[in-house]
């Protein structure tokens, strides 16, 4: 083995780097650790792999795939660990960057076979090589918007997972198809016209995979607005429920103001005649003809109030103990339909937790909302459950489905369009939800 040898194989391997920005590209919401950190991980782990994959690859004469391949395995379990999304969206985006390589990678290997038609895939040349590092740099520049902007929603917006998991296997066929398409012996592309239909063939393949990633895109987005308009929806009956409630205590109050006059009247005769007795009766009787449910004041903002007031009912019903303390003011910053949603999503998890403690337990929940400088606005959530929780990796995963918390996943985004952040913890039988 020479030097010059080990840096012609060392040139294969350096399609990791783009390859490597193409991972990372839609995750930027998603690292554990910081940009920087990551970075120098993402770094420090190819600084190391790509002299010691290239020296093994020129000191045994192995083909760069033989040792590429089973080391993908190793990468994805490491950039598994780098980020916070489950694993259907880190495979779904760790294939993607292995399918736009493996797609460079056979124009290149298209490229060696034009430059050298004699030679094998086995003998993969320098030229061919760099020309591959440039292509997939150049593929991930032309990414860098498209996955920043359109794949990072996805990616933070879409948490079905079977979704995921169908574009999964449509990555891994078209990685497996461009493997079996291969040309192990150059020479093969040149008989017949098999050299412009082996390229028009990439091509067509490469279209039909973007068209499947558009359509996917879309199709997901589709998704998620009828989501959205479902959670508006639910909202908007929160607040006509309450409108009619209001509607009829008007109603029911209405019939006591006119009637008020005379029970006066009747409760001034009867306490001058001395008839105690009677006077008890009829105050009894009264006030069981007074309106059970009450429009309770919890803070200024009309659309929050409403939507309170309907979760108090609920809470009142199902025997949970409210202690709420909200300072809203009628105007502000953060629009109604996201602050009601992440209120009620908040209230929702609470009650969902609550549900879960025995009738001989108390089940409570406490709320406290403040504004600070018209502009900083603090929720603290405390709530009783049965101790029991769903971890995995450090994320609370929903108790009544598989797969993570829509609720908590909802105020963390909304949190995060403002500019804020949302933590969520327990303690023995109390859930905390802190949010910024």
């Amino acid at each position: 083995m020479t030097i010059l040898n080990w840096l012609q194989q060392a040139v294969q391997f350096l399609v990791l780097i783009p390859s490597a920005m193409l991972c990372y590209l839609p995750m930027h919401r998603q690292l554990r650790f910081s940009p920087k950190k990551t970075a120098l991980l993402a770094a420090g782990t190819l600084l190391v792999y790509i002299p010691a994959a290239a020296w093994c690859a020129a000191a045994l004469g192995l083909d760069c795939n033989i040792i590429l391949l089973p080391s993908l395995l190793l990468f994805s379990v490491g950039y598994r660990l780098t980020l916070k999304t489950d694993w259907s969206r880190c495979i779904c985006t760790f294939l993607f960057s292995c399918v736009v390589s493996a797609f460079v990678s056979n124009f290149s290997y298209a490229y060696d076979a034009w430059l050298h038609p004699e030679s094998t895939s086995g003998q993969f040349s320098w030229q061919a090589a760099l020309f591959q590092f440039a292509a997939t740099g150049v593929a991930a520049v032309l990414l860098i918007f498209p996955l920043r902007k359109w794949g990072s929603i996805l990616i933070d917006r879409l948490l079905v997972s079977g979704a995921w998991c169908s574009m999964i296997a449509v990555s891994a066929a078209f990685l497996l198809l461009n493997l079996a398409i291969i040309p192990r012996h150059y020479a093969t592309l040149y008989v017949g016209r098999c050299f412009p239909i082996y390229i028009t063939l990439l091509l067509v393949l490469l279209l039909f995979l973007i068209a499947m990633y558009v359509s996917f895109y879309h199709t997901a987005m589709g998704i998620l607005r009828t989501a959205a308009i479902q959670e508006r929806i639910q909202f908007f009956e929160m607040a006509e429920n309450q409108y009619r409630m209001q509607k009829k205590y008007i109603e029911d109050t209405a019939k006591e103001r006119h009637d008020f006059k005379q029970s006066v009247f009747t409760l001034k005769q009867l306490a001058d005649a001395g008839n105690l007795t009677a006077l008890q009766q009829y105050l009894t009787k009264y006030a069981s003809t007074l309106p059970e449910t009450e429009i309770r004041h919890f803070c200024k903002n009309h659309a929050v109030n409403a939507l309170l007031n309907y979760y108090a009912q609920l809470a009142a019903s199902n025997g949970i103990q409210l202690d709420w303390h909200t300072d809203i003011p009628e105007w502000i910053l953060v629009a109604e339909p996201d602050l009601c949603s992440l209120l009620g999503n908040l209230i929702e998890n609470a009650f969902a937790g609550c549900s879960t403690v025995e009738d001989t337990a108390p089940r409570y929940h406490c709320l406290s909302v403040e504004l600070r400088n018209n502009v900083n606005l603090y929720i603290v959530s405390t709530n009783s459950f049965d101790g029991f929780v769903r971890l995995k990796d450090g994320q609370y995963e929903s108790t009544k489905r598989k797969g993570s918390g829509i609720g908590i996943h909802s105020v963390k985004m909304i949190a995060e369009k403002y500019r804020g952040t949302a933590r969520f913890h327990h303690m023995g039988t109390e859930f905390y939800a802190d949010v910024i």
